[in-house]
C-alpha cells in the first residue's frame, strides 16, 4: 500500500512539473508550439549596413496580434504598430533617429485609412485621408488652402420628398454672433464634409460623415486657424484624437479602447 501511495505521489509531481515546464516555456521568449507556430512575446535582431536593429512583437497562432516595437541602434524606437490577427489595426508611429515623431498612421483591417507627416519639433506638414487625391499642406500649425478650389455648388435643395440633396448653407446665432456651417446631404443625411465657421471667417471644425454618422477625419481650430485637435471615426465610433498646442504640434494623443495617454515635449514623447 505505502508502495502504490509513494508511486502515486510520484506520478503527480511528475505532471506538475512536467506542466509547469510547459509553462514556463510557453511563457518564456521565442516560444514556438508543437506544430511550429510562434506564440507569445519575439524578441529578433537584424543587421542593416552593419548596425543591429531589434524587434519586439507578440504573436498568436504565428501571426502578429497585438504590439510591435521596432528599434534603431540607439535603443530609440523605429517604429510602433499595432496588429490584429496579422493585419495592421491602430495606430502606427513612425519616429526619426533622434525620437522625434515622423509620421502618423492609422489603419482598419490592413487598410490605411489617414496618416500625418511631420517635420522638426513635431509639427505637422502634410496629412491625407484614404479616397483623398489632394491631401493637406500645413504652415505654423496652419492649413494652406491651395490644394482645395473654391466650391461653386448652388445651395439648399430640397427634392420632392421634403429630403436635403447637395450642398447646404446655414447659420447659427450664438451669444450675438453668427457662425456659418455649410453641410453637403443625400437622402436628408449628411454625406461628406461639413465646415463650421467662426464669425471672423476662418474654419472652426470640419468634419466628415457617412450616411448620416461620422466616418473619418474631425479637424477642429482655434480662431487663429491654427489645429487645436484631431479626430479619427469609423462608423460614428471615435477611435484616436491627437491635441496640439498653440503652436500647431503635437500635445497629447489617445487611441479609443488605450487607457494610456502619449503626451509630448517638442516632438517626442515624454517618458
Amino acid at each position: 500500500m505505502k508502495n502504490i501511495i509513494k508511486n502515486g505521489c510520484l506520478l503527480v509531481i511528475c505532471g506538475l512539473m512536467m506542466l509547469n515546464g510547459a509553462r514556463a516555456q510557453h511563457d518564456s521568449i521565442n516560444y514556438t508550439d508543437a506544430k511550429g507556430l510562434k506564440q507569445g512575446k519575439w524578441v529578433t535582431t537584424n543587421k542593416i549596413h552593419h548596425k543591429k536593429y531589434k524587434e519586439i512583437c507578440y504573436y498568436k497562432d504565428n501571426l502578429r496580434d497585438s504590439i510591435r516595437y521596432y528599434y534603431y541602434p540607439n535603443g530609440n524606437l523605429v517604429c510602433r504598430n499595432y496588429f490584429k490577427k496579422g493585419l495592421r489595426d491602430g495606430v502606427c508611429h513612425q519616429f526619426m533617429e533622434d525620437g522625434t515623431i515622423d509620421g502618423i498612421y492609422i489603419y482598419k483591417d490592413d487598410n490605411l485609412i489617414w496618416f500625418m507627416w511631420f517635420k522638426e519639433k513635431g509639427c505637422p506638414y502634410f496629412e491625407q485621408s484614404a479616397g483623398d487625391n489632394r491631401g493637406i499642406l500645413y504652415e505654423n500649425g496652419k492649413w494652406c488652402d491651395t490644394l482645395h478650389p473654391p466650391d461653386t455648388i448652388a445651395p439648399n435643395f430640397t427634392d420632392a420628398k421634403g429630403l436635403k440633396q447637395g450642398k447646404w448653407v446655414e447659420k447659427d446665432t450664438v451669444d450675438g454672433k453668427i457662425f456659418k456651417e455649410i453641410g453637403y446631404y443625400k437622402d436628408g443625411l449628411e454625406d461628406s464634409i461639413e465646415n463650421y465657421y467662426y464669425p471672423n471667417g476662418e474654419l472652426n471644425e470640419r468634419t466628415y460623415f457617412k450616411k448620416g454618422v461620422e466616418d473619418g477625419v474631425c479637424h477642429i481650430f482655434r480662431k487663429d486657424g491654427t489645429i487645436s485637435i484631431l479626430l479619427i471615426y469609423k462608423d460614428d465610433n471615435l477611435i484616436w484624437e491627437m491635441k496640439f498646442n498653440n503652436e500647431g504640434c503635437p500635445l497629447e494623443e489617445q487611441s479609443n479602447g488605450i487607457g494610456r495617454v502619449i503626451l509630448y515635449e517638442n516632438g517626442k514623447w515624454k517618458k
